[in-house]
């Protein structure tokens, strides 16, 4: 049986924006640091230990992002489909719209990139252990890159 389109109407259509700029995957903002709060001197010097063992460049490849207390938000919605790696410094996984089985530190691998919880930035620096599961979760990014 075969149908003319005239038969078919009325139909549906959708109107479908375009943007003038097709967003497509960068090598720029791939590592994602996630504050709970902006980082201090000390803290900041502990971060620019990390980000280059990790082989990123403090001024192209990293996006920082400060959630203050209380604050809730979808990360989608902030563009992180461009990045690798999202290190989350004392900001659990569900205050930034991700449903994932991770409330303690440690990694999860998502389809568009990596996580990596881990205690606030400030209290890296006195715990010892924090710091070495940190270290690992990074070993392990870098491992399957």
């Amino acid at each position: 049986m075969t149908y003319k389109i005239w038969e078919m109407l009325p139909y549906t259509t959708f109107k479908i924006p375009e943007y003038p700029e097709q967003k497509t995957a960068s090598k720029d903002n791939w590592l994602w640091i996630i504050l709970n709060e902006p980082s201090a001197p000390a803290e900041a010097e502990l971060l620019s230990k990390i980000i280059p063992a990790l082989h990123a460049d403090p001024l192209t490849h990293v996006h920082e992002l400060v959630v203050a207390h209380g604050d809730v938000l979808s990360l989608s919605s902030l563009g992180v489909g461009d990045a690798k790696l999202v290190i989350s410094f004392g900001v659990i996984p569900s205050r930034l719209g991700l449903w994932i089985d991770l409330e303690s530190h440690g990694m999860r691998r998502l389809e568009i990139f990596s996580f990596i919880l881990t205690a606030p930035l400030r209290d890296l620096n006195t715990n010892a252990v924090a710091k070495k599961n940190l270290w690992t979760s990074m070993q392990r990014f870098l491992d399957k890159k």
